[in-house]
């Protein structure tokens, strides 16, 4: 099985204090890892299983006044299930989806898009 998670945000325009709150360091929980890609980890582990082995790369990109990471690669393994995730918190629309390949004839694909979820 495949899992592929990809979510994108501007978050100036979602959260205009995310330089004072969600951004401001990592010490007070700030950045895209601690911040947003805890929340898709766990969703995908309550899917698919707890994650094994992973590798993450990630910088600040784009957001203006922080200096920690906006942007975040990361390629996991959750027992069988290869499992990647590309996030952003600078780009429209505002949007996550997780699609699971199951084989080539089974794909489940769910996607919040601002607030409405299709699940396809």
């Amino acid at each position: 099985m495949i899992v592929d998670v990809h979510s994108h945000a501007w978050d100036p325009g979602l959260r205009p204090a995310y330089r004072d709150v969600y951004y401001n360091n990592h010490e007070t929980g700030g950045g895209l890892i601690q911040d947003a890609l805890t929340h898709l980890v766990n969703a995908v582990e309550w899917i698919v299983g707890p994650t094994g082995k992973g590798f993450c790369a990630a910088r600040h990109q784009a957001l203006e006044g922080v200096e920690v990471e906006d942007t975040a690669c990361v390629t996991a393994q959750n027992g069988d299930t290869l499992v990647s995730y590309s996030l952003n918190q600078f780009q429209l629309p505002n949007e996550t989806a997780i699609q699971i390949l199951k084989s080539n004839r089974a794909t489940l694909q769910s996607v919040r898009s601002g607030k409405q979820v299709f699940i396809m």
